[in-house]
């Protein structure tokens, strides 16, 4: 959720008649663009030549759509952390390639208005639930709605300790991975410490509303995958999301595997200071949260 909607829900009833038949009617659009949207026509081996966003934030609707036409689809299945209700990386293979999956996000509204865009417009078995994931409950919950052990798409943004939630998952084995990386830590190997409770609202720091502590580096991420036998295949062009693909298939299917110092992009919105009006350098932006605690990888 933004920042501004965050702000206006101190006024008005965000959960209302009005503001819910605006979004779906919204929702509707973007799912009538979906449907309608072409293949992409594989030119070249870069990620990035392919990015556009109907239902994301980042270009990463294409950067799927790129990486499961290379590889294929096997059962379509997805598990999704920290969804949002109709801005999330898996709504676009939901209306183009008919993933089915589970999508989990700890906020009541954001389960509740995907769940109303899916009965009335999307007519799928896909369910959004309720839930506050931690490392000690995700494999039980996602095991009570995902029976496959493979699925094709894992996606997680909890804006905390993503790191940490990767790692805990082990009840399956998506053949593709996309992670939010904290561009404001360079490319230094850290993530924050485990916290069940890790919230990114309690850590605000200059400038003005700005909450840049949170998740992992791209370094710390590519070790795990590594050590989850995942590749790095890129990152998208406003730094935000990184991209992994299990190995086998990445070498099976020639992509284009880049390590941290190739792939790394720094955060388009914070380096040009696109809501806090003060530009910053990503060495700037890790001295306003420094001080904080970080652990090695």
């Amino acid at each position: 959720m933004g920042r501004y909607s965050e702000v206006l829900m101190l006024f008005i009833p965000w959960d209302n008649f009005l503001l819910n038949f605006y979004r779906l009617k919204k929702a509707e659009k973007k799912y009538k663009q979906a449907i309608n949207k072409k293949s992409p026509i594989i030119k070249s081996d870069n990620i990035n030549d392919y990015e556009f966003s109907i239902f994301s934030q980042n270009g990463e609707d294409g950067i799927l759509d790129y990486i499961f036409t290379k590889i294929g689809v096997t059962n379509g299945k997805f598990v999704e952390i920290g969804c949002g209700h109709t801005q999330n990386n898996s709504l676009y293979m939901i209306c183009k390639r008919n993933f089915t999956g589970l999508l989990l996000d700890g906020e009541k509204f954001n389960v509740k208005a995907f769940n109303n865009f899916n009965k009335k417009i999307l007519k799928s078995d896909n369910i959004a639930v309720n839930a506050w994931i931690d490392i000690n409950n995700v494999n039980k919950i996602i095991s009570q709605h995902i029976t496959e052990r493979e699925i094709d798409l894992l996606s997680i943004d909890i804006d905390g300790f993503d790191y940490w939630l990767w790692n805990a998952i082990d009840c399956i084995e998506p053949r593709v991975v996309i992670m939010e990386y904290n561009a404001s830590l360079g490319l230094k190997s850290l993530t924050v410490p485990y916290n069940a409770r890790f919230n990114v609202a309690d850590y605000a720091h200059p400038p003005k509303h700005s909450y840049w502590y949170h998740g992992a580096s791209l370094k710390a991420l590519y070790k795990l995958g590594l050590k989850k036998n995942y590749v790095l295949v890129g990152t998208d062009v406003n730094g935000v999301n990184c991209f992994f693909i299990r190995k086998d298939l990445a070498l099976k299917h020639n992509i284009k595997i880049q390590n941290p110092d190739s792939a790394f992009k720094y955060h388009k919105t914070r380096t040009e200071g696109t809501y806090t009006k003060e530009p910053l350098s990503q060495q700037e932006q890790f001295k306003r949260i420094e001080n904080f605690d970080f652990i090695d990888i």
